[in-house]
């Protein structure tokens, strides 16, 4: 097993999008302030810690991927890693979407995640991910007013953003 680099190993645990005036929580919470068409619940998962099938197997990635491979994802053991992306929560999210009913809700994850990445100009083994979850009630969705009412959604963030 590969051994987890020194500068990242430091990095577990700052959660830096948990820290006052830190530009990554301010992002996160500009965004949640421009989202205005849904009801909005923002989770954390401080923990980057995850198992081998919370990373890749329950989101349908195939073990023999590449991703899943030592080239790319930071093994502490055999069975767990360093989360490569927050997708690694979804079903924690769909499940409490379920049990809280919460259907219709937008539900953001934010964390920080880790690829074993060289360092560059664009690149480094950490970064930070946000991402959403919105499970329709049953018989409510209609793909045309959905993906109209997504496209409204990521066109409005994104002018919020960046004007």
């Amino acid at each position: 097993m590969r051994p987890i680099p020194e500068n990242v190993k430091t990095s577990i645990g700052k959660n830096l999008y948990l820290k006052d005036s830190h530009p990554i929580k301010l992002m996160i919470e500009k965004i949640v302030s421009s989202i205005e068409l849904f009801e909005t619940k923002l989770l954390y998962h401080d923990d980057p810690v995850v198992s081998f099938d919370e990373n890749f197997t329950n989101v349908l990635i195939d073990k023999t991927h590449t991703s899943t491979g030592e080239s790319d994802t930071f093994y502490i053991d055999n069975s767990t890693v360093l989360r490569t992306h927050m997708t690694a929560h979804q079903v924690d999210i769909i499940k409490k979407i379920s049990d809280e009913n919460l259907f219709g809700e937008l539900i953001l994850c934010a964390g920080d995640v880790y690829r074993r990445d060289s360092v560059d100009a664009t690149h480094y083994p950490v970064f930070h991910q946000l991402e959403g979850v919105c499970i329709f009630p049953p018989g409510m969705y209609n793909p045309r007013e959905t993906d109209a009412v997504l496209k409204a959604l990521l066109v409005h963030i994104v002018q919020n953003l960046f004007g």
